[in-house]
């Protein structure tokens, strides 16, 4: 009785780490940017996902021709991979890097025309990537900021009560 417990136990199959809600069809309705293009460059490291793809038509959004896309770093448990080998039209939501996951999947490249229409030529250069958009130093700098602001507010608190007590 207790080798079958224990074979139940080891057969169980792990939990979906990812719910997605809609399919590629109804991520159209969803997303920031659609585009199709293939993978030139992979950043990809085991815990972030990060691909330079060269784009060849934009769908949905504002796209450059060489886009940085992140798969990962806000959900790990979500994260998809791309072949360098095949083009993808790539869902993507929020700005450099757009990121994208499983949920986003890509749809077949004969449905594409149909479903999104002929797209449009992608904004001229490169996309920065994770860490040099600009809203991240913005926001980094506000974090350094909040954290020197609370360590000097405890610091200020630890004298008053040394004071208070001598």
């Amino acid at each position: 009785l207790t080798l079958a417990g224990l074979l139940i136990v080891v057969d169980a199959s792990p939990a979906a780490a990812c719910s997605c809600v809609f399919g590629a069809k109804g991520a159209v309705a969803h997303v920031e940017a659609i585009f199709s293009g293939s993978v030139v460059e992979d950043e990809s490291d085991p815990a972030n996902h990060e691909y330079l793809f060269e784009v060849d038509r934009v769908f949905e959004g504002d796209v450059h021709e060489r886009q940085w896309v992140d798969s990962g770093r806000e959900s790990p448990g979500c994260s998809t991979t791309f072949d360098a080998t095949v083009p993808h039209v790539v869902f993507g939501y929020g700005t450099d890097p757009l990121t994208t996951d499983q949920c986003m999947q890509s749809i077949p490249e004969d449905e594409t025309a149909a479903l999104l229409g002929r797209g449009s030529l992608p904004i001229p250069g490169t996309s920065p990537a994770f860490g040099d958009s600009p809203s991240w130093r913005i926001f980094a700098g506000i974090a350094v900021a909040v954290g020197a602001t609370a360590a000097l507010l405890a610091l200020a608190s630890r004298r008053l009560r040394q004071h208070v007590t001598d």
